[in-house]
């Protein structure tokens, strides 16, 4: 397990993918007092394996397969590279907006 400020990460094998996911969440709620965000919840892993039980977390956890395959860690983009791609594209896209603004000004 990784933690960063409100970021936790679960670093397991697909098959105890779930089991860990509610042993490190019932941990966090009881000593810290704070609540998983199930809006933020994803699931991924390099191999594709889909972990079982998943949809109990909702629909959009699982992010391990199709071209577009991945998840940000702390903000960086991991996953396929058409996943990581798409992410470069979109921070370039904004930064060129940005830039166009404080031109003009």
């Amino acid at each position: 397990m990784v933690a960063y400020l409100a970021d936790v990460y679960i670093i397991m094998r697909p098959e105890r993918a779930l089991p860990a996911y509610h042993t490190v969440t019932a941990t966090v709620e009881a000593v810290c007092g704070v609540r998983p965000n199930l809006g933020k919840t994803v699931v991924w892993n390099k191999a594709g394996l889909r972990p079982s039980g998943l949809e109990e977390l909702g629909e959009g956890v699982w992010r391990g397969s199709g071209p577009l395959a991945g998840i940000r860690v702390l903000g960086a983009p991991l996953g396929t590279q058409a996943f990581i791609d798409q992410f470069g594209d979109t921070v370039v896209a904004k930064a060129s907006n940005l830039w166009e603004k404080v031109r003009v000004l």
